[in-house]
């Protein structure tokens, strides 16, 4: 089935892209001289490009996607995704002397990804499912999120 690729393909390029956030943080995390500040912006920054990128491929797949449930596999494939990438990155900055304020950085990233998803699915339900959405529709939904 046609659909079936089409996850595929999503989840597998969220979980290329949840490897290449962790070994960055890795690599920050590994750097002498790193302040909790930089640390934590640096893997908030980078947990938000990986939000954005999942709820972009995961919004375009389910424009392709047929069936009445399309926003709860959304919402699952998303959860999923953020949960993938909790662990590993808690346990990349768990040597740190700053992991406290990387994972403090982390939770408000989480609880806007979860307001962006809300308000990404609320905007998908009134407009109808749109072929190719855009990736600057995410950046409006970040916007909104945390503005």
């Amino acid at each position: 089935m046609p659909e079936d690729i089409i996850e595929l393909e999503v989840l597998g390029e969220a979980a290329r892209a949840c490897d290449v956030l962790v070994k960055r943080v890795r690599g920050r995390v590994a750097r002498r001289g790193a302040t909790a500040a930089d640390l934590s912006q640096y893997a908030a920054s980078a947990f938000e490009s990986y939000v954005e990128t999942l709820l972009s491929a995961l919004l375009a797949a389910a424009s392709r996607h047929e069936g009445g449930d399309v926003d709860e596999w959304v919402r699952k494939q998303f959860h999923d995704g953020l949960e993938s990438v909790g662990t590993p990155l808690r346990q990349a900055v768990s040597d740190s002397p700053h992991r406290h304020a990387v994972a403090q950085g982390l939770q408000q990233k989480m609880f806007e990804a979860e307001v962006m998803l809300r308000r990404a699915l609320r905007v998908r339900v009134a407009q109808g499912p749109v072929l190719g959405e855009r990736p600057s529709d995410i950046h409006e939904f970040r916007r909104k999120a945390v503005g």
